[in-house]
């Protein structure tokens, strides 16, 4: 029986081009190296996002092994620019929607606030959210996250707002949108020409 047990079979982790081989319930542990504090990283099993540790400054992958092949991929971004994310397809439409969201990235020590200033509050609402990129952003530092800005419509009409991006790396910014609220209360926002002093 013991020979048996000895042929489990092993499945492969094709990880960042290497290829080693694992039995079905085995801890998997994968060793990125450094982690760059400009840079932020989202790693995927099978196209699923998989959570990873920062031991002794470096990226550290531990998972348990299906029984099946997996490929392990990483996606990375630089995190030091207040550049606007893109937004999901559908935001990028100038149909109206129920919620307008613009996004920004930053990062601590440094990176830009995010404030805005509405010209009709009476129009429009919003609120703010921080997501940071990497589940252990408290032990980094420079973590890269990303701020949310969503936006509704309170009456109908047209108003603008600007968001103000302020850094005492890069200094202080200005961003003018425009904003039509319908009657059924959707909207659409979109970016205002920049004068070319601003």
């Amino acid at each position: 029986m013991s020979g048996l047990f000895g042929c489990a079979k092993k499945y492969r982790v094709d990880f960042c081009g290497s290829r080693e081989a694992y039995r079905a319930g085995r801890e998997v542990v994968l060793n990125y190296g450094r982690i760059p504090t400009d840079t932020d990283y989202t790693f995927y099993m099978d196209g699923e996002p998989i959570l990873y540790e920062i031991e002794n400054e470096e990226i550290v992958l531990r998972f348990i092994m299906p029984a099946r092949d997996v490929v392990i991929t990483v996606d990375s971004h630089n995190s030091m620019t207040d550049a606007p994310v893109k937004q999901p397809e559908a935001d990028q439409t100038d149909a109206p929607q129920k919620e307008a969201v613009l996004a920004f990235r930053s990062f601590d020590g440094g990176g830009p606030a995010f404030s805005v200033t509405l010209d009709d509050s009476a129009a429009l609402s919003y609120k703010t959210e921080k997501k940071y990129s990497s589940p252990r952003h408290a032990e980094m530092d420079g973590a890269g996250f990303t701020v949310y800005i969503t936006f509704k419509g309170l009456k109908p009409g047209k108003t603008a707002f600007t968001v103000v991006s302020d850094s005492p790396i890069a200094g202080k910014e200005e961003l003018r949108y425009a904003a039509e609220v319908f009657d059924d209360l959707t909207l659409t926002v979109t970016p205002l020409s920049q004068s070319p002093d601003q």
